[in-house]
């Protein structure tokens, strides 16, 4: 069973704090305005950088293709729950978003996802 981590819909630029495979890592998720895209950066819990820059992409492994050791050893793919395939959005105007709402966050740990294609031979 997935892991729903609680994001805020109410701030262009939020952090928390999130176990994910029994590591304590700081979630920092910001809205891009220019190029009208959500950004996260991870953090380990001693604030040493991660992962920055990931786009949050619904349906897609996030932050996978980073070789670090230090990233969470399973799986975070943010889900459009409404089953559009929209990316998560914010509203300048109204001062919301979508991100916690139609868009959830969910990590997978390592034995509940495939992370890679099994091998040939």
């Amino acid at each position: 069973m997935p892991i729903n981590i609680p994001l805020r819909s109410d701030l262009p630029h939020f952090d928390l704090q999130a176990v994910l495979s029994g590591v304590v890592f700081t979630l920092e998720f910001k809205w891009n305005t220019r190029e009208r895209a959500w950004y996260l950066n991870i953090q380990s819990e001693s604030g040493d950088d991660v992962v920055n820059g990931i786009k949050l992409i619904v349906s897609f492994p996030l932050g996978r293709r980073t070789p670090s050791r230090a990233r969470p050893a399973g799986v975070l793919i943010a889900v459009d729950t409404s089953d559009s395939g929209l990316n998560p959005s914010w509203d300048d105007v109204a001062q919301k978003g979508d991100l916690g709402s139609r868009v959830q966050l969910l990590y997978y740990e390592p034995d509940e996802a495939q992370l890679e294609p099994a091998a040939d031979g």
